[in-house]
């Protein structure tokens, strides 16, 4: 689309069963919450973090706002990964539609951080286009399921 002019590198869209899908704005609050979760898994836990990179669905095409493995494959979109973030500030509908996209494509951990409310809620084993198990961590600490040190929701929200 980019070498056909439909769209500029610049737009931020997603394709999504055929129809373009323009991206919410990103507040300060959101990026705060992107560059600490970054910092986190380059830093904490050693991993490869993909920000707003294009991951490959069944129905087109996602930007997550973090993807996390520990190596990504090189000269391919990824499919799947063991883990994907979502940054919720005026976006909840949309991130909790993706879910299905990323169950289907078999990511073991989807994370959807709530910066308003100040809550991570997680989804875990994936089972057709939903996740068996959701937890919502609101306070202390959890463990990712990749090799990671615990998570402090303190930290990631700026409240210490």
């Amino acid at each position: 689309m980019v070498e056909a002019e439909i769209l500029t590198e610049y737009d931020r869209v997603e394709l999504v069963d055929g129809v373009l899908v323009d991206l919410s704005p990103q507040t300060p609050a959101h990026e705060d919450a992107k560059e600490w979760l970054n910092h986190y898994f380059v830093r904490d836990a050693d991993c490869r973090v993909r920000i707003e990179a294009m991951f490959l669905t069944d129905s087109g095409y996602i930007l997550p706002d973090l993807l996390v493995a520990r190596e990504f494959p090189r000269g391919v979109h990824p499919r799947t990964a063991p883990l994907a973030v979502e940054i919720a500030n005026t976006s909840h509908r949309r991130d909790r539609e993706k879910l299905a996209d990323y169950a289907r494509a078999g990511v073991p951990e989807y994370w959807i951080v709530d910066v308003i409310s100040e809550v991570v809620v997680v989804h875990r084993d994936p089972t057709g286009d939903a996740y068996v198990t959701v937890i919502e961590h609101r306070d202390g600490e959890f463990q990712p399921l990749l090799d990671a040190p615990p998570l402090a929701l303190d930290a990631l929200f700026g409240r210490s």
